[in-house]
């Protein structure tokens, strides 16, 4: 049976608001992908086995912890109050800490899954929903209580009416396509980048000469630059001091890409606004997609 836990409308505080290592705005995929895994291993822990087959979340309202004065052209990070530390001479002292901008969220999430486990789905809803208020969001806090519905999206008419509880609201695509375009013209991956976020503004003289300015970009749409994963920089090893003695350790870093913020009605296919992990093992990628095509990455 084909189906979606959606849990609507969700009220996240202070969640992550680097979506990479040079950019601020919503979290990027990575985390609501991590949230999902959190989220069955502790059904599996009850004894509900279940398999999540993809991840939509719909944005429906975001506030940035920035500040921007009359007239200023950058906002500036909202920074969190730390409590005061003593020094070895016991004087107190600020902590130390490291910039970082948080986002509050009103968010709806979509996990697929293919196979229920053998329960009614009433108590099925009722543990989902004990269980995320248990979770964070993206480093962020869940307010209120939430709950989970289960919809059968066998039909057509599952699918649309699983897209309407979305709205009003965007969910992100993969535009990885639009880069390997650029790059093909001989552009590096930053500059490729770089070439789709940038607007041109070209002004215009008329016989009154009175001067109109108008901005475009290359592509329609709302491109922004997204962490779609990790790329892995070094082998297996195990690491001085480790947390965990037992655990592997390899080094990684950010891949980013170009993705697309959409209005749910105007998905392709149904399919194609659910994430889903990649493991690329001769690149040593670690991706989630949405891209069928994600193997020309």
């Amino acid at each position: 049976m084909s189906c979606v836990i959606l849990l609507p409308k969700l009220s996240i505080q202070a969640a992550n608001g680097l979506t990479s290592p040079y950019s601020v705005g919503v979290p990027p995929m990575t985390s609501w992908l991590g949230m999902a895994d959190a989220l069955r291993r502790k059904l599996s822990d009850k004894g509900i086995d279940i398999a999540f087959n993809g991840v939509v979340v719909a944005y429906h309202k975001h506030t940035l912890h920035t500040h921007r004065e009359k007239g200023d052209y950058q906002a500036s990070i909202k920074k969190v109050g730390v409590p005061m530390i003593r020094d070895s001479k016991g004087k107190l002292i600020n902590a130390p800490f490291i910039d970082d901008v948080r986002i509050d969220l009103t968010i709806s999430i979509g996990i697929k899954v293919d196979n229920l486990p053998d329960i009614g789905h009433d108590e099925l809803a009722a543990e989902i929903s004990n269980t995320v208020a248990t979770l964070r969001f993206a480093g962020g806090d869940l307010i209120g209580i939430p709950y989970a519905e289960i919809i059968n999206t066998l039909d057509d008419e599952g699918e649309q009416y699983f897209l309407k509880r979305l709205m009003p609201g965007y969910v992100m695509i993969d535009r990885s396509d639009l880069m390997i375009s650029e790059m093909e013209k001989g552009l590096d991956a930053g500059d490729a980048l770089l070439e789709l976020l940038k607007a041109t503004s070209r002004s215009s003289i008329d016989k009154k000469q009175k001067t109109t300015w108008k901005t475009s970009r290359k592509y329609k749409g709302w491109i922004v630059p997204m962490t779609v994963g990790f790329a892995g920089i070094s082998p297996v090893i195990s690491a001085n001091n480790q947390r965990d003695e037992k655990a592997t350790h390899k080094f990684a870093e950010a891949v980013v890409t170009a993705c697309e913020f959409i209005m749910p009605f105007r998905a392709e296919t149904f399919d194609s606004v659910f994430w889903r992990t990649h493991y690329d093992k001769h690149n040593e990628l670690y991706l989630t997609t949405n891209n069928i095509n994600h193997k020309e990455l």
